[in-house]
């Protein structure tokens, strides 16, 4: 299914969520030449944070993913879980993720929907670094999908509520209706007892 984009809202914030961009990388190559200064990497996980935001306001939620496993991988050199020639393959894996993002916004204006396009791979590249299991590449092409099924899964439920409710409804009225007829019956009742008491004393 194709998921169409609002090049408008995206226009408003594609400026900053390249500049983000920029900052990022610029942070990870001051981090490379003096990588003892761990802020490089806290500066360029701000950035990126900030533009995960603003990817998932425009709807584009194959780059948000790919710009949360970003932020991830920062995490984990900030914390040195990730050293040594794993540190080294982990700065080239930011770097093209880094460019692949302004690429993947240049090819949703081009087309205007959105599609997984090369992110599902630099996703899974990333997270290999935290030994997480790689995501299902339906994921990224059933987002929309996925939505869709649970809009109608609401719209049922809302169905489902107002046939309780209608349902309810008839129950009362039927309740009160019983209780009417009961009344009823028992002032007929009251009414018939007195003549027959009256027939059965003559």
């Amino acid at each position: 299914m194709t998921h169409y984009v609002d090049v408008v809202a995206l226009g408003w914030v594609e400026g900053n969520l390249r500049e983000a961009v920029e900052v990022a990388k610029t942070c990870l190559l001051n981090y490379q030449v003096r990588p003892g200064e761990s802020q490089h990497l806290l500066d360029a996980r701000n950035s990126i944070h900030s533009a995960t935001g603003a990817l998932r306001l425009c709807a584009l939620e194959p780059a948000a993913l790919l710009s949360d496993e970003i932020e991830q991988v920062l995490d984990l050199l900030g914390n040195g879980s990730i050293s040594g020639d794993a540190r080294k393959l982990a700065m080239t894996e930011l770097a093209a993720a880094l460019e692949a993002i302004p690429a993947y916004l240049a090819n949703v204006r081009a087309k205007r929907e959105v599609t997984p396009g090369s992110v599902a791979k630099i996703v899974n590249d990333l997270r290999q670094f935290g030994g997480r299991p790689a995501l299902p590449e339906e994921m990224f092409a059933d987002i929309s999908e996925a939505e869709e099924r649970m809009i109608q899964e609401d719209d049922l439920l809302d169905a489902l509520r107002q046939t309780l409710q209608q349902l309810m409804s008839v129950i009362s009225f039927l309740s009160n209706r019983n209780q009417q007829i009961c009344s009823s019956n028992t002032e007929l009742v009251e009414s018939i007892v007195p003549s027959l008491q009256q027939v059965s004393l003559q």
